[in-house]
């Protein structure tokens, strides 16, 4: 509970103080520690990954995991970035710590996986540059060597990460994070 409790004033303090940077949340599990980024720029929830170590923690869960420690690192996001757009706000990330209801806590996230979560910040650069989706996607499944029908259920493969940030870094020009 207090772990929960500094999430909440570490949260807090992002959102009052508008800071931009990384939210690390070291979640204890079985044999290992897992850790949950909370990327947040100007005060507001950019997007949240899961650094995986076990299938246990996931992003809509996180929350219900048994946290070991949080860590706020400032940083800049470079501006071609753009949020995921399934992220939660960080109100509705404080109204269910507040709750107090931790241990039914999940997060409505859509996608998931590194993967998914990448292709999904693929297409919204493919949109903002008004490119023909099919014909820059082929060019970066072919450069970094994968097949480009990434669900929800395509499992994450951080070979497969590394390279379609590579490729897709060189197509569009722009920097994925």
């Amino acid at each position: 509970m207090l772990a929960l409790k500094k999430l909440h004033e570490n949260l807090s303090l992002v959102r009052d103080q508008k800071k931009t940077g990384r939210v690390y949340v070291y979640i204890r599990e079985k044999d290992a520690i897992n850790c949950v980024w909370i990327v947040v720029k100007d005060g507001q929830v950019f997007d949240i990954i899961v650094q995986k170590v076990s299938n246990q923690t996931q992003v809509n869960n996180f929350l219900t995991q048994p946290i070991k420690d949080i860590v706020f690192v400032p940083a800049q996001l470079t501006e071609s970035e753009e949020p995921n757009p399934y992220a939660p706000s960080i109100d509705s990330l404080l109204k269910q710590i507040e709750s107090g209801k931790s241990d039914t806590i999940t997060l409505s996230t859509e996608p998931t996986g590194r993967l998914l979560q990448l292709s999904n910040q693929i297409n919204m650069i493919i949109d903002k540059k008004k490119l023909d989706r099919s014909t820059i996607r082929g060019r970066i499944g072919l450069k970094a060597g994968i097949l480009m029908n990434i669900t929800e259920n395509t499992p994450d493969d951080p070979n497969k990460i590394e390279k379609l940030i590579q490729a897709a870094n060189e197509v569009l020009g722009e920097k994925l994070q």
